[in-house]
């Protein structure tokens, strides 16, 4: 019966880190959605509650995608040096489980935070090792070199800052898509030679960021190219193109407020539709659990009842045998076989009663032990040597035999 049970518990247990595991999976995907829609509360909670699940099933890979995503979020509110941290923990975890891929997204991000706070070497450090992964694992790495050249716009070094900027256009310009990023990569051009009085190629990428917003439908990226395109107009005193560049800043951002009032109407409507979600996972979850209670309870009632069928078996047994034994001793039966058949039913009783108390030892932790086991096994041993000495001399009276 031991076995059969244990495989049971080991399987039962199994099933349960499979659905801890669907759990955290389902949070991280649904926080994800929330921190997408600017919902970071929410989203902070699932991706919290994934990562302490992580922790009770003990996968590190798990564990890891938790905290990479509470570190980006924590990041875009501000918290630079917690999501530091976070980003730390995970590239141990990285390193420790050869996730190449979740390291080098991890470094780029972990440089970022260090660029927020103006740590510059720590950020330069981790996008340079970022670049050197992601060639090794061939994956894309042009953030990480953009990120670099603004590193150096910041230090006022603008020809390094170029240098970077025409690698990563070179990146760009071996992909098959061309992605919305490269308004961001024609704006930081337009900064790089406005900074360094050169207008008419300012002027040149400043229109070339403009386009690309606007051909990509990016409207946040159209507010920086075309202030800047409005200064550049105003100091050429071309007051006519510095109104019209004035009037896509205010209708971006009027467009910008709209967009904000319609997602945080949608945002609404995916956080009920998102809690009611969650709320009837919750109950099936409630339910399984309940069902698989119900049925461990009624496992262990079956298998009690059928040791409480044993026990009376065997109680039975012993009886008859020593109920044999006494008429034995009335009968002409060998005096030798008499005291063999006497030990042999205490030997059986005595193992009864180890049978019986066993369960409840096992039953305290604290006291199921070898040397607690071995005294029970003893104080056992002393009562039943009175009651057999006591038996055997009843025996003897009653059929007047020697022994």
């Amino acid at each position: 019966m031991t076995f059969p049970f244990f495989l049971f518990a080991v399987e039962n247990t199994k099933a349960k880190n499979d659905s801890i595991k669907n759990s955290i999976k389902n949070d991280l995907k649904v926080g994800y959605t929330y921190y997408a829609k600017s919902n970071h509360k929410k989203g902070l909670a699932l991706f919290q509650r994934a990562y302490k699940n992580s922790k009770i099933v003990k996968d590190e890979k798990l564990e890891a995608l938790s905290l990479f995503n509470m570190a980006n979020l924590i990041g875009s509110e501000g918290e630079s040096e917690q999501s530091i941290i976070y980003f730390k923990q995970v590239i141990q975890i990285a390193d420790k489980m050869n996730l190449n891929s979740l390291k080098s997204k991890t470094l780029n991000n972990l440089g970022v935070a260090y660029f927020k706070l103006n740590a510059f070497d720590k950020a330069l450090n981790c996008f340079q090792e970022n670049i050197r992964i992601s060639k090794l694992i061939n994956k894309p790495y042009g953030a990480s070199l953009l990120n670099i050249g603004e590193i150096y716009f910041n230090k006022k070094n603008y020809n390094e800052a170029i240098k970077y900027y025409d690698l990563t256009m070179d990146l760009e310009n071996k992909t098959s898509n061309r992605k919305y990023s490269m308004a961001i990569l024609y704006y930081n051009y337009a900064q790089v030679y406005y900074q360094l009085k050169e207008t008419k190629k300012a002027l040149e990428y400043a229109k070339k960021s403009l386009e690309e917003a606007i051909n990509f439908n990016v409207i946040s990226q159209k507010i920086d190219p075309a202030n800047l395109l409005r200064n550049i107009y105003k100091k050429k005193k071309d007051f006519k193109n510095a109104i019209a560049m004035g009037d896509i800043v205010i209708e971006a951002k009027d467009s910008m407020k709209m967009m904000n009032a319609k997602e945080q109407i949608s945002e609404l409507k995916i956080s009920h539709r998102l809690e009611l979600e969650e709320q009837k996972r919750y109950y099936q979850q409630k339910e399984k659990k309940q069902k698989e209670k119900l049925a461990n309870a009624l496992l262990l009632e079956k298998k009690n009842r059928e040791n409480r069928i044993q026990y009376t078996g065997i109680f039975i047994f012993i009886f008859l045998l020593f109920l044999f034994t006494a008429v034995g001793f009335t009968k002409k039966i060998s005096v030798k076989y008499i005291e063999g058949l006497m030990f042999f039913n205490f030997l059986l009783f005595f193992k009864f009663l180890f049978l019986f108390v066993d369960p409840l030892i096992s039953s305290f932790p604290i006291l199921n032990t070898p040397l607690f086991t071995l005294f029970v096994n003893v104080i056992l041993g002393l009562l039943v040597i009175p009651i057999h000495a006591f038996l055997e001399s009843k025996l003897k009276r009653f059929s007047n035999k020697k022994f």
